[in-house]
């Protein structure tokens, strides 16, 4: 094989169980039979390999292989070894594949470009794949029985089609909706086996069967009603990972079912989520917001122990974080810590990476044991006896000795 104007002999290295071309190496050769060691397991062939693959190039105990973005020439049955566990496929990759060009030992397939079946079938005859990505070119109609029955996470990508009932399988327990799925679901498109669900970045649809879209948002409350809620009643974790409409209302469009444990939630108004809205039964909320918002005290249930707050511009009011927050993080957090805003259960504190305020024992509590300092602060430390470990900037202008930290045992330094 060459790579610029170099020669490479790897056949003989028997040791060799991995190997790997990065962005640098621009490698697009030809690889014949005997070109790789028959020991290889893992291997990538960079960012711009585009040559056709023949049968016995590649080691028949390869485990990994990643073609690279630009590879777009066909896959014929038995190019691919049965060994193959991981496949990855670039954005270019358009070809169509038949059934059994892909090997049947496939567990994850990761990035399948705009590819185009032959049949249904070639999909699901991968009776071990249990991890699918459809990747960022990926857009077409997944009709029913083209997935395998045995998948249990699915990435949709950049997928912003339709889903059609039963079309995704009662295997399934991770599902992310990709980049832009923007379509109203109905009864039986999300798979009732779900622990995990990821909404787009783009999606704006009510999540109850028989609801519309609300208003200004005068409906609070939540509830759990099985005939008409459209997230499953098994799903434990729950993220909207994009901007939600302003006029879709928790409690009202999106009702949260009492299953859910971890909530993540993206905001763009404090009139979008009520009082009530949250249930009892979430204990690691993640708010975000794009737009200064205000937390109304009781919007945050007493049930949260882990708490992360990624707002711009909001300062924290007294008493809106509960007493039941154990651990407590913030993101883009740049206002004074006010009296009373951080509660006395907090254990372990992060104040963010941009934090540049005074601390003290007037605004943080007592019972904060882990403290970790942004790399934007330079404040002096006082009177804040009981931190044991603290994670402060390396250009910290202050001594240790200065703090007068007691009871520390462990400093990091970022």
């Amino acid at each position: 094989m060459q790579c610029y104007d170099r020669k490479i002999e790897l056949g003989h290295c028997l040791s060799l169980t991995e190997l790997n071309f990065t962005h640098y190496n621009r490698f697009n050769e030809e690889i014949k039979p005997g070109d790789l060691p028959i020991t290889l397991k893992k291997l990538s062939l960079g960012s711009i390999f585009n040559k056709a693959l023949i049968h016995g190039s590649i080691p028949p105990q390869l485990e990994y292989l990643n073609l690279g973005e630009e590879f777009n020439k066909p896959l014929e049955e038995g190019i691919l070894p049965n060994s193959i566990k991981t496949l990855y496929l670039g954005v270019k990759f358009s070809q169509i594949l038949k059934v059994f060009d892909l090997p049947k030992s496939l567990t994850n397939l990761i990035g399948i470009g705009n590819l185009k079946l032959q049949s249904p079938n070639v999909l699901n005859q991968l009776t071990q794949l249990i991890e699918l990505n459809l990747g960022n070119y990926y857009n077409h109609q997944i009709e029913v029985n083209y997935l395998p029955l045995n998948l249990k996470s699915l990435n949709l990508g950049s997928l912003n089609q339709s889903l059609i009932p039963n079309s995704l399988p009662n295997s399934i327990t991770f599902l992310d909706m990709g980049k832009l799925y923007n379509h109203k679901l109905d009864i039986n498109i999300l798979p009732k086996s779900l622990n995990h669900l990821i909404f787009s970045n783009e999606f704006n649809q009510s999540l109850c069967g028989g609801g519309g879209v609300g208003g200004d948002g005068s409906v609070g409350g939540g509830g759990d009603d099985a005939d008409q809620n459209l997230i499953p009643i098994n799903c434990s974790i729950l993220e909207f990972s994009g901007n939600l409409n302003s006029s879709l209302v928790f409690g009202k469009d999106i009702i949260i079912p009492s299953s859910i444990k971890k909530l993540k939630i993206h905001l763009r108004n404090s009139k979008c989520i009520k009082v009530g809205s949250i249930p009892l039964t979430v204990v690691d909320l993640f708010l975000k917001g794009s737009l200064p918002l205000q937390i109304p005290i009781g919007m945050i249930p007493t049930s949260i122990t882990t708490l992360h707050i990624d707002f711009y511009g909001y300062q924290i009011s007294p008493f809106v974080i509960p007493n039941s927050v154990i651990n407590l993080s913030f993101d883009f957090y740049n206002q004074p810590l006010l009296e009373n805003s951080i509660p006395s259960s907090v254990v372990t504190l992060d104040l963010g990476k941009y934090f540049n305020h005074s601390i003290s024992s007037k605004n943080i509590p007592s019972s904060i044991r882990y403290l970790k300092l942004g790399l934007n602060f330079n404040h002096s430390i006082t009177d804040i006896f009981n931190i044991t470990h603290l994670t402060i900037p390396s250009y910290f202008k202050y001594q240790l000795k200065q703090l007068k930290l007691p009871n520390l045992i462990s400093v990091t330094f970022l």
